[in-house]
């Protein structure tokens, strides 16, 4: 699995419940470093201990290729990785298309499309508020 946020972590998880290896590629340092740092300890520990996962920070894929077999995962360390399959789960965009936020001056992040919002929801224009999947 490529990818190690709350998607990734979770198919991770049910996958080796199925007695299912898994190689759990994640581009950070930790897992889901929103968490708490006791949280986060306990759910590397359980996945590495309890659950066989191999977890592999701090890499990027550099090329994946898919072949008849097998599918090879090359990381920019020069790590490979052969697998049976590849779940990609990288990243999600917020679902801002065509809601013109340019228009009314709404600042977001133009590369993963996420409305900018304060602790209250608060987008920069102070009676608009933002939540859900577009932040």
């Amino acid at each position: 699995i490529y990818g190690a946020g709350v998607i990734g972590c979770e198919y991770a998880s049910i996958l080796s419940t199925l007695k299912i290896q898994i190689n759990l590629v994640n581009t950070r340092d930790k897992l889901m470093s929103f968490l708490d740092g006791e949280i986060i300890n306990t759910l590397s520990q359980h996945f590495t201990v309890n659950q066989g996962i191999h977890l592999i920070h701090n890499e990027i894929y550099k090329s994946i290729e898919a072949t008849d077999d097998k599918v090879i995962t090359t990381l920019e360390s020069g790590r490979v990785i052969e697998s049976d399959y590849l779940l990609f789960s990288l990243g999600r965009s917020g679902n801002v298309n065509g809601m013109n936020l340019e228009k009314i001056g709404i600042d977001f992040n133009k590369t993963r499309g996420l409305i900018q919002v304060n602790d209250n929801y608060q987008t920069n224009i102070d009676n608009i508020y933002a939540v859900g999947d577009v932040i």
